[in-house]
């Protein structure tokens, strides 16, 4: 993680780039936190040659047109008119304020161009969620390529390139990507930093924060045992943790004389589902208090012909269960 935000600072303090960087990994692993929590902070504390840096971000998830990225940058860029109402007037492209003043008038305004009242002068550009948008790729990559190419922006692009799904989208980008993006960075987490975060947000609640501390490294095991490093279906194992936990305590059971058998339960259940999209019910079955030590042993079972549930269970009692033996 400390390389990657040494490559992008290198990047940003080049005197002259023509190109993108592209920051890339699994969906989950953490590059949006990263860029938010990590990198705009460091951004705003480097000076280069007098000058000082401002991040704007934009994502692309869902944008089916590019007055949708300008909406976003504009309220980035003035960030005190960051509220409901301006909020609104950008996402629309200005044309409600246009149809205001048209209908008290007889003076017609052009159309506003958010992309225009962008201020990119020593800005740095992020733009998330490529592999997500509704734009064709083209038309993506184009509009990213004006401020590399025309404006000579600092442009940064965090996108899961293994996950665009449209062929011909693949085809363009992999046509494409070489123009645009000139240098490539794979995002790993640092999984000490990420678990001390992620606890550390639970402080106000003293004995919760207690007991997911004494047991971080079991946590951290199972999550490593994952394969997954989905940094949300992480925070969510630990949001279904704190909920366990004041049920039991409510009842007058100590969660910390369960431990061990709490985390098992819940935290594997929500690497699958949430890291690896596991069905449900094969959870259930496998979750189950009658089921769990016939699981465990199934890893000796070496036949041969397995249904794929026989499979799952297998591979969830390899992933999770082995080390209990």
């Amino acid at each position: 993680m400390n390389e990657v935000l040494q490559a992008v600072l290198d990047y940003v303090k080049a005197p002259h780039t023509d190109y993108a960087l592209l920051i890339t990994g699994p969906w989950g692993c953490g590059k949006t936190y990263f860029w938010k929590n990590v990198v705009e902070p460091a951004l705003r504390q480097v000076k280069c040659d007098g000058t000082c840096w401002h991040p704007l971000y934009a994502s692309l998830y869902g944008c089916q047109s590019t007055k949708d990225i300008d909406a976003q940058l504009f309220l980035a860029s003035h960030p005190r008119l960051k509220n409901k109402w301006m909020t609104r007037l950008a996402s629309v492209g200005a044309n409600l304020f246009k149809r205001l003043w048209e209908s008290r008038t007889s003076f017609r305004l052009p159309a506003i161009d958010l992309r225009w009242l962008v201020y990119t002068k020593d800005a740095v550009l992020c733009f998330d969620d490529l592999e997500r948008t509704r734009l064709r790729m083209k038309e993506a990559l184009g509009y990213i390529n004006t401020f590399v190419e025309h404006e000579h922006a600092k442009v940064i692009v965090l996108c899961n390139d293994e996950a665009i799904s449209d062929e011909d989208d693949k085809k363009t980008y992999a046509a494409m990507k070489e123009k645009v993006i000139g240098a490539s960075l794979i995002f790993h987490p640092d999984l000490d930093a990420v678990f001390r975060t992620l606890v550390d947000e639970y402080k106000p609640r003293a004995e919760l924060h207690g007991f997911l501390s004494d047991n971080t490294k079991l946590l951290q095991h199972l999550f490593t045992r994952s394969g997954t490093q989905n940094i949300r279906a992480l925070r969510r194992a630990l949001s279904a943790l704190a909920v366990i936990f004041y049920t039991l305590d409510s009842g007058k059971i100590d969660p910390n004389a369960v431990a061990k058998q709490l985390i098992y339960a819940v935290a594997p259940a929500s690497f699958e589902l949430y890291g690896r999209g596991a069905a449900p019910s094969n959870l259930r079955k496998i979750l189950s208090i009658e089921h769990m030590a016939v699981v465990g042993m199934s890893i000796s079972d070496r036949r041969s012909e397995k249904s794929d549930e026989e499979k799952y269970e297998e591979a969830f009692a390899e992933r999770y269960l082995r080390d209990l033996g």
